[in-house]
């Protein structure tokens, strides 16, 4: 019941208009990403960030702390769940630098819906994407940005396409399941390991 109470605190601290689809996801991530910022100060000063539901709801809705990928979407995927959809934990690989050995250490959440499967992101900073991407659709055009989507078996690689800037991959997603534990480790590796910020 502790649960189902903050999500109900985090539903209506965003006012959303829209009851069902893809309409609810795409206001509930927007929303999101206008209300509660990003931030991986937390995350940088060493102490542990637990992400049971209480702790993590006390930090990122009730204190407005700000937070980071694990923080963000976590809030979302128990949300959307909540909400009834069928959603899932992915990780991904970061990208920004280009090296493709990088671990797995960024969490978002893939959304099945309709018969089709959108990774929905809340927890990238500036670049996160504002919508879902449908992983069936190549490009999706999110005002001055454009994300490119590529799936290849189990991966899908997204990049993000701004006019007079070179292409940015942001991050390979490996679609294999992932458990709440697996979130836990990635969690534990980006925020506690001496060389994840680097």
């Amino acid at each position: 019941m502790e649960l189902e109470a903050n999500i109900n605190q985090y539903l209506n601290s965003l006012s959303l208009q829209h009851l069902a689809g893809i309409e609810l996801v795409t206001e509930l991530q927007q929303k999101h990403l206008a209300h509660y910022a990003f931030s991986s100060i937390n995350a940088m000063y060493g102490e542990r960030l637990l992400l049971d539901p209480q702790p993590l709801f006390e930090r990122l809705v009730d204190h407005k702390q700000g937070g980071y990928c694990f923080e963000h979407n976590k809030v979302l995927f128990l949300a959307l769940q909540q909400l009834g959809f069928s959603v899932r934990p992915v990780l991904a690989r970061v990208m920004l630098n280009g090296n493709p050995a990088n671990p797995r250490s960024h969490r978002m959440t893939v959304l099945q819906l309709d018969g089709e499967q959108y990774l929905v992101d809340a927890g990238f900073g500036v670049k996160s994407p504002r919508l879902p991407l449908n992983i069936n659709q190549a490009l999706t055009i999110q005002g001055r940005q454009t994300y490119q989507v590529q799936t290849a078996e189990n991966t899908v690689k997204v990049t993000l396409l701004e006019e007079g800037e070179a292409p940015l991959t942001l991050y390979h997603v490996d679609l294999a399941e992932v458990f709440e534990s697996d979130c836990e480790v990635a969690h534990f590796y980006s925020h506690q390991h001496p060389d994840a910020h680097s």
